[in-house]
């Protein structure tokens, strides 16, 4: 197969030129362009509204087949909505897909808005917009194209498993791919701002009584006085006090985890899956578990993949069981050692 003359639109789709053939490959908008179709196809349409999205692929300029691919909605997914709408927030998707596709997974998971058809370099213009009407927003993404819409919102958050320039770009980085780790993150800050509104209250308040006493402003009353060894050891005091306050953070729970899925939001039925946890030794940075995750998730059967970075393992889900031989290949060939490998 000789391949010439082959160009990426960013946004549209690409061409190519195989074995004599002019091909094109790419979504409605970009078949419109080169006068293939000019509407969707009532297959696409359906295909839409299941969720997955559509692309298109002509040869020599005519139609010569439809490609349905679609993301799989996590089963977390809907339970995060779920509980950021119990904390007041609004929840936005902002996407390239087409309209019908972007509104059928919405409807999975109770999303409130969809921006839908957004051109890659369009997405910081959407959340400047947002901003623009008053709101403080928070952008989640994980791809080259997410990098300057994180960079533009007010918090950044990126999924560990995205590439290096939307980490890069974001405030937070979540350890693990999933949309609970944005209700962990928000939570956990909430908890943080009220510790440290506490402890600048009792600071506040012990040494607006305490300095006045130590000082001996009620004795020109007749009132009491304070030995300065007694002033000292409450100045210490204090301070244990605001420290072993702040240190009650250790405890903190999320209960994001424990959050009720609303009755109203259906998920897929989920096919029976095995937890295979494979131990990796060499993992150092979140680049080594962006590799990994890729590696992993490029083995045939194994459906998803979650990498622990502190733990040094990573946990996949698959169909069928695993040949530990591919495990043990895949991993080396990153520049990892696998350690061990045993059912969950």
């Amino acid at each position: 197969m000789q391949v010439d003359d082959f160009k990426a639109l960013p946004g549209r789709g690409i061409t190519a030129v195989v074995n004599g053939k002019q091909l094109l490959f790419g979504n409605i908008a970009f078949m419109s362009e080169n006068s293939i179709i000019k509407n969707d196809l009532p297959e696409a349409d359906r295909l839409s509204q299941e969720g997955k999205t559509s692309m298109y692929l002509a040869i020599d300029g005519s139609l010569a087949g439809i490609i349905a691919v679609a993301d799989v909605v996590k089963p977390d997914s809907a339970r995060a909505i779920a509980r950021l709408h119990e904390m007041g927030i609004k929840t936005v998707m902002l996407t390239g897909d087409n309209r019908l596709t972007a509104e059928a997974i919405a409807r999975q998971v109770n999303i409130d808005q969809v921006v839908a058809q957004v051109m890659p370099g369009d997405k910081a213009t959407q959340v400047k917009k947002l901003q623009g009407e008053g709101n403080r927003v928070s952008m989640v993404g994980d791809g080259i194209n997410d990098a300057p819409a994180l960079a533009q919102s007010d918090l950044g958050i990126a999924i560990g498993s995205g590439t290096d320039v939307a980490m890069a770009s974001a405030g937070i980085v979540l350890m693990q791919n999933s949309l609970m780790g944005v209700v962990t993150a928000i939570e956990l800050s909430q908890a943080t701002l009220r510790n440290i509104k506490q402890n600048l209250f009792w600071a506040f308040a012990y040494n607006t009584a305490g300095i006045p006493l130590a000082a001996g402003v009620f004795f020109l009353f007749g009132g009491l006085t304070l030995n300065p060894m007694f002033a000292a050891a409450a100045m210490a005091m204090s301070s244990v006090s605001v420290v072993s306050n702040a240190l009650r953070l250790r405890n903190f729970k999320p209960t994001a985890g424990v959050t009720p899925v609303s009755q109203s939001i259906k998920l897929p039925e989920k096919e029976q899956t095995m937890k295979t946890k494979v131990s990796i030794d060499g993992m150092s940075c979140m680049h080594c578990v962006k590799t990994v995750t890729e590696k992993l998730n490029g083995v045939a059967g194994i459906s998803s993949t979650v990498v622990n970075l502190e733990q040094k393992n990573a946990l996949v889900e698959s169909a069928a069981p695993l040949d530990e031989a591919v495990i043990k290949k895949t991993i080396s060939d990153a520049g990892f050692t696998v350690t061990g490998i045993s059912a969950q």
